[in-house]
């Protein structure tokens, strides 16, 4: 079994995605792609909806969504999720965490990889 792990910060508005998710998607992009992807960056989901605002084509067909658009896409069902110990986390790191807090870890078995053809 393949499998991908994505860290997501307690504060983003993803996190409340991927605690309800049981599968998602992780995709990349072009370069082509960098403006929309510095968008996803700047802006929250709890402002507006950026799938519909990116310009890109969403794909809701399979067992998560994913843009159309991307180079690579890797779909992966939910097989456990944990916060990150910042208790184990190098005190030189640690420093960066102190003020909003760790991560949420969720773990995932790659079902699907996608790849774009190229002519």
């Amino acid at each position: 079994m393949e499998k991908a792990t994505v860290y997501v910060h307690k504060t983003r508005y993803s996190k409340h995605i991927f605690d309800q998710a049981e599968y998602y998607s992780i995709y990349f992009m072009d370069q082509e792609h960098k403006n929309q992807l510095g968008y996803f960056g700047r802006v929250s989901a709890r402002d507006e909806n950026k799938m519909e605002k990116c310009g890109m084509t969403v794909n809701n067909e399979d067992v998560a969504p994913y843009f159309e658009e991307s180079s690579v896409i890797v779909l992966c069902k939910v097989i456990g999720k944990s916060d990150f110990d910042s208790k184990s986390v190098d005190e030189n790191v640690y420093e960066w965490y102190q003020e909003e807090g760790v991560h949420s870890q969720y773990y995932g078995e790659i079902v699907k990889v996608l790849v774009k053809y190229y002519k």
